[in-house]
This record gives C-alpha cells, structure tokens and sequence, in this order.
C-alpha cells in the first residue's frame, strides 16, 4: 500500500506585534530572508515536540489580547505531525473538560514554539 505524500497545511495564528517583531530580528541575525518565515516556524514546532515536558510550556502561554497582528503560515508535513502529537499530550495532560483554554490549542502551540526558540537559540 503506497501512503500518498503528507501536504502542508496553512494555518492563521494571531501573536503579539512585539512576538512578531522578535521573529523578524532572529531572522535577520541568521541572515535569513522573511519569505523562510514558515519554514524557520516549523523547525520551530518540531523542535518543541523533542523538549522535555513541552505540554507545560503550551499551558503556561498566554497572550494578551492588545496589539496583535494575524499572520499566515505554511508549516511542512512532519510540523504538522509534530502539532497534532503536541496537541493530543498537552490535552491528555491538562483535559479540555477542565481546562477549557485547551480546545483550540494550534495557535496557542505555534505561539509556544516560537517563545521557546527565541528564548534558547541565540542564533536561532
């Protein structure tokens, strides 16, 4: 049985204008361009899914509500597996019976991603 080829998925998240302008400035350290904007996200994902009790940081993130700016990302196939498998231990961790924040967690999970890179890549 041949398993047809995983596609990338697109997906909206809303971050913090600072959030956004943190991006653009490890970007531009690596010498990047901002078209590997997606790219760079879902190493970013991936490499969130490897950290030890990554379900703690996603439960930890929050955001505020002021000055945030809507951005489209196409993350590749294994980020998308790695988002899905994130997803399903932060819920079995932390039940979206009684932590309700937990039901629409994608954005919340890439927001996660991003902050942990940021924070433990100088040269990201």
């Amino acid at each position: 049985i041949t398993q047809a080829p995983l596609k990338a998925n697109r997906v909206a998240v809303r971050m913090p204008r600072r959030l956004k302008a943190c991006i653009d400035d490890a970007l531009n350290s690596a010498g990047l361009s901002i078209k590997r904007f997606s790219a760079w996200v879902s190493e970013s994902v991936v490499r969130l899914e490897q950290t030890e009790r990554f379900w703690e940081f996603v439960s930890e993130e929050q955001m505020s509500s002021t000055e945030t700016v809507s951005r489209t990302i196409s993350l590749t196939p294994e980020a998308v597996q790695a988002l899905d498998s994130i997803a399903k231990v932060t819920r079995d961790h932390f039940p979206p019976d009684k932590h309700p924040e937990m039901l629409e967690i994608r954005s919340k999970i890439i927001r996660t991603a991003i902050l942990q890179r940021l924070l433990h890549s100088p040269q990201s």
